[in-house]
């Protein structure tokens, strides 16, 4: 079968549908209805439309899936935050109370559905979810967070270093091996 450049296609072997965003060779590039793109073998794909899309239709769809990605986010951040609200607890060395929040950065707990996402785009929701939680953190005056990444293969741990380097007015450690083996990170905000 011949394909074009915003021609509406379905999977041949999986659910699902959208439109040819280019071609190369055997390979299609597919944006997905849930506005995903995903390289296909054009041998695993049939026209679902023969009408040919405008690129405009693309980019609609596109800036339509981009919203409800991120009102779906912005709601599942408050659920979050309803859910694990800061914790307070004494501290004995000072003897006054002081505000604690544990966040936890596994895909499964900030998110409803990662099918679709490929590791780049599971790292940059974790770091947007992180970076969210922390500026909160600051702006409520909380002193300690501790940050529950995993151990993994490192890479969420080291992103997440790599960009508390560029606070000066926080401190971090590994968090409490005791509790969280090798995959937490506390910060101390100053």
């Amino acid at each position: 079968m011949n394909f074009s450049k915003g021609d509406k296609i379905k999977f041949l072997d999986e659910a699902g549908e959208g439109i040819i965003v280019s071609l190369s060779g055997d390979e299609a590039l597919v944006i997905t209805t849930d506005g995903f793109e995903i390289s296909y073998s054009v041998s695993k794909l049939i026209h679902f439309d023969s009408k040919k899309n405008s690129a405009d239709k693309i980019a609609q769809m596109k800036k339509e899936e981009e919203e409800k990605i991120k009102a779906e986010e912005m709601k599942k951040l408050q659920k979050v935050k309803k859910d694990k609200g800061p914790k307070f607890s004494k501290s004995h060395a000072e003897g006054k109370a002081k505000l604690e929040m544990e966040v936890d950065l596994h895909l499964e707990e900030i998110l409803d559905n990662e099918k679709g996402m490929n590791n780049s785009e599971k790292l940059d929701y974790q770091m947007n979810y992180f970076r969210n939680e922390l500026e909160q953190a600051i702006a409520s005056n909380i002193k300690k967070i501790v940050f529950i990444h995993g151990v993994g293969n490192g890479r969420l741990k080291s992103e997440i270093r790599k960009e508390l380097e560029t606070y000066s007015n926080l401190s971090y450690s590994d968090a409490s091996y005791k509790r969280y083996g090798f995959g937490a990170t506390e910060v101390i905000i100053r």
